[in-house]
């Protein structure tokens, strides 16, 4: 086997599937402001990296990383790209919208490769873009980098680890071990290595098919290629190809796979249909890594001890003329690029590439990335043409605000754009979905679609923490909140309702005799209704609110005193004093006080904003958090000049309010202290409290329906100098 190989230690190479093409790429110049796939060369001999053109066969200014660079990979998201440095033992990220290198990630000690031999080691990134996965044969391990903070993690033990590929799912990375002649699983969830897969001899490169159910191994030390049926572990007939096989890539079709082979100067076509291997085709000297645009059509191959680049044309398996690149050329990464913004916005709106991938014909799903906001695009099959090159741009929040109606507060701003292969940007057959995600969204906040001048209201659904549109055409949208708190609703214990700003009527039981007095409302997400609770915990329900139960048939041991709104309008919680829970609909059960002793009653409740748990708070202010709703303090241990009457959620979920008789508040997590009646001599004592919906505020309401408001809560209008047929028992925000 080592009489194969070139004489030089430089020479003794492995090849890392992760250094492919992450994701197909049309032409340069698809559309108008759009950057074309650039191929990353990593250049071992001169520690840097060049960028090179796959439109124009250019190269430009070389990018400086580590020491003797030898494997690359491309985040999915087409952001940035992944060095590993093989005698710096670190990773360097670079920015591929500016093509500059960050902070070098450290994996391992320095290492000096005269000190010993072998193929050099690969990189490899989940396709959430959330992990890279990093061969150390100096220390034995594969090292795991959150790529949220470029932290290692631990290392996870493998005999002379090689190569890396993860499969399409994200859910195993496969490593190749040149001490074991096997390829190893590891689970990506847990780290933790499975079974060995035993292969042929030194096995260097590994590459996966686009469905991810095979995975081809090259086996240097045999001139061979093995198939693995990743479901079973199962390994074919070795396929027979050129002396010293390296690298290996896959076209994105699945059909053909490319293998280098070092010694004998040529790339092998491999119809992995069959299983055939085609005729050679001649590269230049010391051929390593090979990757594919993302269009399919062409494999480019780096020429070691040629200096150079070779362009292979897929469809006629036919070489170009070779690019001639910095010294050692050695591992290859090819970019999505992308299109150009969304040419009905705004003028500098979109400027900023959140995510870019490639379509083809299963369908495409993308994503920003792990900050706040994000964004999560899925591209159903069939409805682009094939290498359609599809783009997130984050919004420039700067432009998109000064565009909002007076008031309303901006959140977040995302455009898709697309172009073909012919460079035109044709409407989809059917609609593609797109999830903007922000801890900050609410359910009434507004939707936004931009125009070429300006913007204009959308359509799509939001629920807490996210919007989601659906859409054929190339657009932009943003999601706002609404201008403080627009309106509310009080309610008496007649179930009479006194409604003001933007909070419109729907009915009330002002004119019905009640078995029970009424203690509790709660109105829908989209506020066109709303729920009234009764203390034998009957409901009445009102404009768009449905009725999905009650215990008004019930004997109960405690009467209900709060209720709560599923963020879905179809379903409430109701809670006793004992601090029961009877919940309906689509509103889920988490846990209750109702089996346990209580020092003070429950009086009030309030839903978590995803609809997944809730809170309950007594009349002491302890705070009882189910599901997930978390726990951020409470009075329990306080002593209170008056008791606590209602809570209400800060709009991220992440905190909530409590207000006592006397109109103090107490403000726990995200929920800010806006001011209080703690000081004031009221009329009448204080009995609800409830947020303003962009969490900068909230009103207080008195029996005698008098309204205390607070930041961007705005004022209204109240009862106080109303006559009341019963005193005001609660009152919701719209």
């Amino acid at each position: 086997m080592t009489s194969k190989r070139l004489t030089s230690v430089l020479s003794v190479l492995g090849f890392c599937a992760a250094m492919l093409a992450v994701a197909p790429v049309p032409p340069a110049g698809a559309a108008t402001g759009g950057v074309p796939p650039i191929a990353y060369v990593t250049n071992f001999t001169l520690n840097t990296v060049t960028p090179i053109s796959t439109s124009s066969n250019l190269a430009g200014a070389p990018i400086a990383v580590g020491g003797a660079p030898v494997s690359i990979a491309i985040a999915p998201d087409g952001r940035t790209a992944y060095v590993f440095n093989f005698t710096s033992e670190t990773v360097t990220p670079i920015s591929l919208g500016t093509n500059t290198p960050g902070t070098p990630i450290n994996v391992g000690s320095e290492f000096n490769p005269q000190s010993g031999g072998g193929a050099y080691p690969g990189i490899a990134i989940t396709p959430d873009s959330k992990t890279a996965y990093v061969a150390n044969q100096v220390s034995n391990t594969v090292v795991p980098i959150s790529l949220a903070t470029n932290t290692p993690g631990t290392p996870i033990a493998v005999d002379r680890p090689n190569a890396v590929a993860i499969s399409p799912d994200g859910a195993t990375a496969y490593v190749t071990s040149l001490g074991g002649n096997t390829v190893i699983p590891i689970n990506t969830s847990t780290n933790a290595p499975g079974a060995a897969i035993p292969v042929g001899s030194f096995p260097s490169g590994i590459a996966i098919t686009p469905d991810g159910k095979t995975a081809y191994v090259t086996n240097d030390g045999d001139d061979s290629v093995s198939p693995i049926t990743l479901a079973t572990g199962a390994v074919g007939a070795t396929i027979t190809v050129g002396t010293t096989p390296v690298g290996i890539a896959i076209t994105p079709d699945g059909k053909t796979a490319y293998v280098t082979n070092q010694s004998s100067n040529d790339v092998t076509p491999i119809t992995l249909a069959t299983g055939t291997p085609g005729t050679p085709i001649t590269v230049g000297s010391g051929p390593q890594s090979v990757a594919i645009t993302p269009d399919g059509k062409t494999a480019y191959v780096t020429d070691f001890l040629s200096n150079q680049l070779t362009p292979i044309t897929v469809a006629t398996n036919m070489p170009g003329t070779p690019i001639t690149v910095a010294n050692g050329p050695f591992g290859i990464a090819i970019s999505s690029g992308s299109a150009g913004p969304p040419p009905g916005a705004p003028p500098a709106a979109y400027t900023v590439v959140a995510a870019t991938g490639v379509y083809h014909a299963n369908g495409l799903t993308i994503g920003t990335g792990q900050s706040s906001p994000s964004a999560t695009l899925a591209v159903p099959p069939g409805v682009l043409p094939e290498g359609t090159i599809v783009t997130i741009y984050a919004g420039n929040a700067s432009v998109i605000a000064g565009l909002l109606p007076a008031g309303q507060s901006y959140l977040a701003s995302f455009a898709v754009s697309w172009a073909a292969p012919d460079g035109s940007s044709p409407n989809a057959s059917s609609p593609l979905s797109l999830k903007i995600s922000d801890a900050r969204i609410g359910s009434r906040d507004l939707l936004y679609q931009t125009t070429a001048t300006g913007i204009q209201p959308g359509t799509g659904s939001v629920t807490a923490g996210s919007a989601t549109f659906s859409f054929t055409a190339d657009p932009g949208f943003v999601v706002a909140a609404p201008a403080g708190g627009l309106g509310y609703w009080l309610t008496g214990s007649d179930g009479g309702i006194f409604n003001y700003g933007s909070a419109g009527f729907f009915g009330s039981t002002g004119a019905v005799k009640l078995n029970k007095p009424i203690v509790a409302m709660a109105p829908t997400p989209s506020g066109m209704g709303y729920f009234l609770a009764a203390s034998d915990g009957g409901i009445f329900s009102f404009g768009e609110a449905g009725f999905f139960g009650s215990t008004g048939s019930m004997k109960l041991n405690k009467p209900i005193v709060g209720m709560a709104a599923a963020p879905d309008a179809m379903g409430y919680w109701l809670t006793a004093s004992d601090g029961g829970i009877f919940s309906f609909g689509s509103a889920s059960f988490f846990g209750s006080t109702g089996s346990m002793k209580l020092n003070k009653p429950i009086v009030g409740m309030a839903a978590a904003p995803d609809g997944k748990g809730y809170w309950l708070v007594a009349s002491d202010g302890g705070i009882f958090a189910y599901g997930s709703a978390g726990f951020f303090g409470s009075t329990g241990a306080i002593k209170l000049n008056q008791p606590i009457v209602g809570v209400a959620a800060a709009a991220d979920g992440k905190g909530y309010l409590l207000a006592a008789t006397d109109g103090g508040i107490f403000n726990y997590g995200s929920a800010g202290f806006f001011g209080s009646t703690g000081s004031l001599k009221l009329n009448k004592p204080v009995v609800a409290v409830a947020a303003a919906p962009d969490g900068m505020g909230y009103w207080l309401t008195a029996t005698d329906g008098g309204i205390f408001n607070y930041g961007s809560a705005g004022f209204f209008g109240s009862t106080g100098s109303l006559k009341l047929n019963q005193p005001i028992v609660g009152m919701a925000a719209h």
